[in-house]
């Protein structure tokens, strides 16, 4: 007996059938153009590598700068630039041919399905595409800046110790007398005015209005710079005197790099959550019923899922884990609507 509201002339035998052979040259065919896609992107990512390096590392360089500490990664490694660099390209060229192989996919899985079936995926395919966008941006735009800002708070507030030595410290570790600083001025090549620097917005024109030896504040990225004799100007990062915290934040490259590609594609596949809830429902492995009943076990596996998928951080998972939440209640709503419509067809 037929499905409700699926008519027997949507069964073709021969449309529908594929031998083992047809689905490995389907898949095939469709693996090749998905190859050819990716390699297309990435050499578009390599051409506009540089754009996409600085546009990744923007917001730690703005989240460390609003705490007062250098705006700066560091490279541990003599290759690590290169690799890092390499890797971006990669994984940017994947991700900008994701909707191209999410579409070559659904049609390889389309082909073996019924022909009332085959429709779904027509309205799943870019359903998926624009979810996978919308979980990427909102990672980049919200969760990003929020997640940075409470990480390098927490860092900054781990306090000092007392650098006092204790009299066993002094006994054990043979300190005979406290270290004392001691200052001495250093040489000096070219002349040093004494004067406050003034701050700057702008770099100034060099030759023009400033005089080697010249200095000045460089309010947006906390740097004091300095002109020297041949014009070429040289900069050291400043931190806040209130920012006395026994860590250092300053975060090493290909760290930094990777915690973000791991968001991306945490996001990415969260907000798949509605094609996953209507998927389950149209294969009739759940009702909207049972689903919408059990929602307490589904919101403690999403948090569950969050803290997998996302760095060790509380703020990081919460923000994963609502909008999953709020997907899976649009999904519901998708699911009954299509339960609505197949009751009123089987009538």
């Amino acid at each position: 007996m037929a499905k409700p509201g699926i008519h027997r002339r949507d069964f073709d035998p021969d449309q529908i059938r594929m031998t083992f052979g047809e689905h490995l040259e389907e898949l095939r065919g469709r693996l090749i153009k998905s190859l050819i896609g990716i390699l297309f992107c990435a050499g578009i990512c390599f051409y506009f590598g540089r754009h996409l390096f600085a546009f990744i590392v923007h917001t730690v360089q703005v989240a460390l700068i609003s705490e007062g500490r250098p705006a700066t990664l560091m490279a541990m490694e003599p290759t690590e630039p290169f690799i890092v660099y390499l890797k971006v390209c990669v994984i940017c060229g994947l991700a900008l041919a994701g909707p191209w192989v999410l579409w070559q996919l659904w049609l390889f899985v389309g082909a073996g399905l019924y022909p009332y079936e085959q429709k779904f995926v027509r309205y799943f395919a870019p359903a998926s595409i624009v979810l996978f966008v919308t979980g990427v941006t909102f990672m980049f735009y919200f969760v990003m800046p929020v997640v940075l800002k409470f990480l390098i708070v927490f860092s900054s507030n781990i306090p000092r110790g007392d650098m006092q030595p204790t009299w066993m410290q002094e006994i054990l570790l043979d300190l005979k007398q406290a270290p004392q600083l001691t200052t001495q001025p250093a040489p000096m090549q070219i002349p040093m005015r004494t004067e406050n620097p003034p701050p700057a917005t702008d770099d100034p024109e060099v030759g023009k209005r400033w005089t080697p030896g010249q200095m000045w504040f460089f309010i947006p990225e906390y740097q004091l710079r300095v002109v020297n004799q041949d014009g070429t100007i040289y900069w050291a990062p400043l931190q806040r005197l209130d920012a006395d915290s026994a860590v250092a934040t300053q975060y090493r490259l290909n760290d930094y790099i990777s915690f973000v590609l791991a968001l991306t594609l945490a996001f990415g596949i969260a907000f798949q959550m509605p094609i996953v809830v209507v998927f389950l429902v149209l294969l009739r492995i759940f009702r909207v019923q049972d689903l919408a009943r059990a929602r307490r076990y589904v919101l403690f596996g999403i948090v569950v899922a969050a803290a997998f998928l996302t760095p060790p951080d509380v703020i990081s998972q919460l923000m994963l884990a609502g909008p999953m939440m709020l997907l899976f209640e649009a999904g519901l709503l998708v699911a009954r609507i299509i339960e609505l419509r197949r009751k009123d067809e089987s009538v």
